[in-house]
């Protein structure tokens, strides 16, 4: 079940972020104060009370971008980023942002294929952005041409 996530999940959402993320991991009291951020949106992803995955955006008035989507890996592979990327484009589109932006490592490969899968384009590469040889790609998907599939998606999960 995907909710918003609230500050009381900073320690859970911090240890899914140092267990998928080894590029400058935020810590415990940076997402405490993005949680406290109204320009930050956050959802968690529960599964039977385990906090499995979360999703942080950051907005920026016609923009929004992807901060973080990590799932806990004895959670992976079951659709769990596809659902918490679906609350965020939607919350995007409720929102009035007309794109989205992100970088992902270029290394990550299953990332990768999920943010083409749903409508993001590469627009260009950061060299060396997570370190000698470790490039980031920067997507971005415009929205004005998105249907609202996502929102009930996400609500109907």
């Amino acid at each position: 079940m995907i909710r918003t996530a609230d500050i009381s999940d900073a320690e859970n959402i911090a240890a899914i972020e140092q267990e998928s993320f080894t590029h400058h991991p935020w810590t415990k009291a940076m997402f405490q104060s993005a949680l406290a951020d109204p320009l930050y949106t956050f959802y968690v992803y529960e599964q039977e009370g385990i906090l499995a995955g979360f999703a942080c955006m950051k907005d920026a008035g016609e923009e929004a971008e992807i901060e973080y989507i990590a799932v806990a890996k004895p959670f992976r592979r079951r659709g769990i980023a596809t659902r918490l990327l679906n609350a965020l484009i939607s919350a995007s589109v409720e929102k009035g942002a007309q794109a989205i932006f992100l970088e992902v490592g270029a290394q990550n490969l299953p990332a990768v294929a999920l943010y083409e899968k749903h409508g993001f384009t590469r627009i260009s590469v950061r060299k060396n952005y997570y370190g000698e040889g470790r490039d980031a790609f920067v997507y971005q998907r415009i929205l004005h041409k998105i249907t609202h599939n996502a929102h009930r998606t996400m609500h109907n999960e």
